[in-house]
């Protein structure tokens, strides 16, 4: 039968290592439009192998090989009389991941959007660490954390699941 082996070697290889992190916290930029922001996620879910450091906030792994990155990020537009996008990318021991871009466009008809990231991380080492960044070309869009609807749980301003594949 197949399945997930529970190795936590420094060999490579296997998989079975993971982790889920949250946040529930509004995240606006941290200075102009166009400066990156480091992402948090406050919050672990799930983890074997794969944790967020308290510290630096950056996402370490115990055994090295191929990762999937997947995120979901809440923008909310907080001037809707204009157009404005997001962006959120990988950085990867502190440089940013060539082609891990993705974009959101909200204009006068859209409050909120959710926007999802699905990338494959090659970590080479114990020592590499990943950090997502993100970026909006106004200070009007935000990263945010929806608790207002009653009855449901609420809705995560950032989901971060890395799995290891290879």
């Amino acid at each position: 039968m197949g399945g997930w082996s529970n190795s936590n070697t420094s060999s490579g290889g296997g998989g079975g290592n993971y982790g889920s992190f949250r946040s529930e916290l509004t995240q606006p930029l941290v200075s102009i439009p166009y400066d990156s922001t480091p992402i948090s996620t406050e919050l672990t879910e799930e983890s074997n192998g794969v944790s967020v450091n308290p510290l630096s906030g950056n996402i370490e792994f115990t055994t090295f090989g191929l990762y999937m990155v997947e995120a979901t990020i809440l923008f909310r537009h907080n001037a809707p009389l204009s157009a404005d996008t997001g962006f959120v990318w990988i950085q990867k021991g502190g440089f940013n991941v060539a082609g891990s871009t993705r974009q959101t466009r909200l204009n006068q008809n859209i409050f909120l959007t959710t926007l999802t990231l699905s990338y494959m991380v090659n970590i080479a080492s114990v020592s590499d660490t990943i950090r997502l960044y993100f970026t909006t070309s106004s200070i009007d869009i935000e990263i945010y954390y929806d608790s207002t609807v009653s009855g449901i749980p609420n809705s995560s301003s950032v989901i971060i699941n890395v799995f290891q594949i290879a």
